[in-house]
């Protein structure tokens, strides 16, 4: 390789001398040859004759380049073996020590494990026996108190002196036992330690040797693949050394073309300038004659100029003052406005002191006040708690003396139902009808606390008889609304309302939604109360019609119907006002506390008063007749009973009659005999 690289070292001095003069000094000439190369068609061709040469030069290159890559990967591929056999080997004695450590450390725990267990094995059985001997000594001293002979104690004692020896002895034998488990695993801890420093040892050793043998590996390559890459480099060198100089070679040819051409453009632009030089000369006699016209012209126009600056310069010295008169009236103006801005900034200013004084007075005022508002509520809630406390009392109070008069008053009624139906189903053979269901209904749904609600009889009929005329009457009025409404129809209504007959009228009904909703009605009840209003505005208009159709015509009359009860913008707004102020008045209202109502003594006397009324007067008078019987029948019973006592009096008699006769006539007949 060494006699390589010298012989075209050898071959090129003179190429190597050129190459340095035209980096130093000739650079610039060579890219103005380049570039007037690179405009004529002669340099063209030999650029495209240079391409071609190194074309087919470049193909015997990287062929030697492509094999000594080749040989440069090979190298890199065993390095790369040599390397990852190196550290599977190192983590392969890695792992190995590793297991055996682990081992070592299961064993020695497993070890210290049974040790530990039949330690503590023993130090359990030394404690149950010590408790058991430590609880017969304490027995012991309990009888040795109640000993009073002194030889008898003194051996006592002597023998509970010979237990706690033992004892002591006992536990003596034990912590020995315990010291030598301790020094026994701080021998072992030892060991250990001195074996672990023994392997560590051995592995930096052995980590040590595998390093070294790494290095070694690795420099032995790394001085493979210098050796490789110098080769390479010097193939390359002499490769590009052969390029170069056949460039400078036809570098030096394109330079000598370039400078005959170079002389020749010389000389015609020589001759250019000489040409350029007489019509330059031409050119500026001709500018100086007309420059010369143009500068008298400029003059003549300049004196022109000088006159009107002076008439313009006396017109803007009466203009500047005019101005100033003006600019001095302004400031007068100006400080006659600045006079009143500050007046009025002094009012504002005190006028603002007098708002926050009064501010101020006013939220002292108002907190005072609120102070004195928040006390009376208190006192009120507390006047309040008070009067639910002793309210709740006498509720309670009132309704455990009604529930003892009710139940006393409800065991009377069933006593007399009994005797009832006794009296009805036995004596009078008839069927007996049972009243307790409403009587009981009606003393313990009656609340003693406030108003009963309980529907009348004539409500009720009241109701059934007027609910077909409420209805033909809402009817009329959904009538009378579909002709005054001419928008906003709703399917679901027309549907429902063509059995009505409605659709003779042929308009459409309105969405009420909106409107409802606008007056805040989410249920039955307001829209029944919304009809209320709108009825009592109905009646008031009627009564209005009534006082004004007898001043009316007979023509007129015939005209207006009754029923017609037209809806006109004047009574809707009169029938919803009425009903807001009357929502209005119900959502006050409902803030306040409104008091229960309660029960007077006439309403209390009244309701006990209507159980006299509970049974008929024929049941009255039944029961009066069946007393007056059933007295009579008594007083016959009473003077069978005694009749019948007298009729047994009288037997007796008889019997002891006949007896005294049996006797009387046995002793005569004794006698005889």
């Amino acid at each position: 390789m060494e006699n390589e690289e010298s012989v075209p070292d050898q071959k090129s001095p003179n190429t190597g001398q050129s190459s340095a003069v035209t980096k130093n000094g000739a650079s610039p000439q060579f890219l103005s040859l380049v570039e007037s190369a690179l405009l004529e068609g002669r340099s063209h061709s030999i650029v495209e004759s240079f391409v071609r040469d190194n074309r087919f030069r470049k193909k015997t290159i990287p062929l030697n380049y492509a094999e000594d890559k080749e040989r440069i990967r090979i190298c890199l591929n065993n390095a790369d073996k040599r390397i990852a056999e190196l550290m599977r080997d190192g983590l392969e004695l890695i792992e190995d020590v590793r297991v055996a450590s682990d081992r070592h450390e299961v064993e020695r725990r497993m070890a210290e494990a049974d040790i530990k267990e039949s330690l503590l094995s023993k130090i359990h059985t030394e404690s149950v026996d010590s408790v058991a001997k430590f609880q017969t000594t304490y027995e012991k001293w309990t009888e040795i108190k109640d000993l009073k002979d002194p030889m008898l104690m003194n051996d006592e004692l002597q023998l509970q002196k010979n237990r706690v020896e033992e004892l002591l002895k006992q536990k003596d034998i034990i912590i020995a036992e315990c010291r030598k488990e301790l020094q026994a695993a701080d021998d072992r801890y030892a060991r250990d330690i001195r074996k672990q420093i023994v392997d560590i040892q051995s592995l930096v050793h052995r980590a040590d040797t595998e390093v070294e043998a790494m290095k070694s590996i690795l420099k032995e390559n790394l001085d493979l693949i210098q050796g490789t890459v110098e080769e390479e480099r010097v193939i390359l060198q002499n490769a590009a050394n052969f390029n170069w100089n056949d460039v400078y070679a036809k570098r030096a040819t394109n330079e000598r073309i370039k400078v005959k051409q170079k002389k020749e453009r010389l000389l015609a632009n020589l001759t250019e300038i000489e040409q350029i030089e007489l019509d330059y000369v031409e050119t500026t006699r001709a500018t100086r004659i007309k420059l010369d016209k143009d500068t008298q012209a400029l003059a003549i126009e300049l004196q022109k100029i000088k006159t009107n600056t002076t008439l313009n310069s006396e017109k803007l010295d009466y203009s500047f003052q005019v101005l100033k008169k003006r600019e001095d009236e302004n400031l007068m103006v100006k400080n006659a406005q600045k006079r009143r801005l500050a007046k009025l900034h002094e009012t504002i200013f005190t006028l603002r002191n007098k708002l926050k004084d009064t501010k101020m007075t006013y939220y002292i005022e108002t907190e005072k006040m609120a102070k004195v508002i928040e006390k009376l509520h208190h006192s009120v809630d507390h006047i309040r708690s008070k009067l639910e406390c002793s309210k709740k009392a006498y509720d309670k109070r009132v309704r455990s003396i009604w529930n003892l008069n009710r139940d006393e008053c409800f065991e009377i009624i069933q006593s007399i139902s009994a005797i009832d139906k006794v009296l009805v189903e036995q004596h009078l053979n008839r069927k007996w009808t049972n009243n307790l269901g409403a009587i009981s209904d009606l003393l313990f749904n009656y609340d003693p606390l406030c108003t009963p609600k309980l529907p009348s009889t004539a409500k009720t009929k009241r109701s059934l008889t007027n609910s077909k005329e409420e209805e033909q009457h809402d009817f009329c009025r959904l009538k009378n609304l579909l002709e005054q409404s001419r928008f906003l129809s709703d399917k679901k209504l027309e549907v429902a309302l063509k059995d009505r007959q409605i659709d003779g009228c042929g308009m459409t009904l309105i969405c009420m939604d909106n409107v409802l909703n606008a007056l805040g009605i989410d249920s039955m009840d307001g829209v029944r109360q919304l009809q209320s209003t709108h009825s009592d505005v109905q009646n008031l208009n009627n009564v209005d019609e009534a006082c004004s159709t007898s001043e009316m015509s007979s023509s007129d009359n015939k005209e207006i119907e009754v029923n017609h009860k037209a809806l006109t913008t004047s009574r809707d707004l009169l029938a919803l006002k009425m009903f807001c102020e009357d929502d209005d008045e119900v959502l006050q209202g409902q803030s306040e506390v409104k008091p229960e109502p309660k029960l007077t003594l006439s309403d209390t006397r009244k309701f006990w008063a209507s159980f006299k009324n509970i049974f008929l007067p024929n049941q009255m008078k039944v029961w009066d007749t069946m007393e007056e019987s059933l007295s009579k029948y008594l007083q016959v019973l009473r003077e069978r009973q005694s009749l019948d006592e007298e009729c047994s009096f009288l037997r007796k008699q008889n019997q002891e009659l006949q007896h005294i006769m049996q006797k009387m006539l046995i002793k005569p007949s004794n006698d005889d005999f």
